[in-house]
């Protein structure tokens, strides 16, 4: 048996944590010692397995966790190819009331006009889903950029559906 690896040394002392952690094999060994390694990692391996799962932390809903706050939320950007479709049962005036909500008009200083959303929604009503670069060239250049930051808006606050185009 090595010299690094000695049996008969007692637990206690300054290393008993470590050598409860750490088995040491070297090539100079016996297959005794190696099979005793193997048992007692076989051992604690068998009990991390019949161990109970670690109990679930509470959430503090002071400070919830955002990766489970946002979970739902799209992982990736909008493409130009991505298609946007009114949902069903939606038309402007359906629309409209839905965007007038307390949830909605909170920061619309970024956002499409009133008038280029009835554009959008009434397109969408007429045609049927079209891809985001069909949509935002319905209303004059300038003003693209707010629409397509806006399809999102739509999309979160469900008048559209976006699905992922090819």
């Amino acid at each position: 048996m090595s010299d690094r690896v000695d049996p008969l040394k007692p637990e206690g002392g300054d290393l008993a944590p470590l050598r409860r952690r750490l088995f040491l094999v070297t090539a100079e060994d016996t297959p005794d010692a190696l099979m005793r390694v193997l048992g007692v990692a076989s051992v604690q391996q068998a009990r991390l397995r019949a161990a109970p799962p670690e109990p679930e932390r509470r959430a503090n809903p002071y400070r919830p966790d955002p990766y489970a706050l946002f979970a739902g939320y799209p992982t990736r950007h909008l493409s130009r190819r991505d298609l946007v479709a009114l949902n069903p049962g939606l038309d402007w005036p359906a629309a409209r009331a839905r965007l007038e909500g307390p949830l909605a008009v909170y920061s619309r200083f970024n956002r499409p006009s009133d008038a280029e959303l009835e554009i959008v929604v009434n397109a969408l009503a007429e045609h049927g889903p079209m891809p985001v670069a069909k949509v935002i060239e319905l209303i004059p250049p300038g003003r693209r950029n707010y629409l397509e930051r806006g399809l999102l808006w739509l999309a979160r606050h469900d008048i559209i559906a976006l699905q992922p185009g090819g």
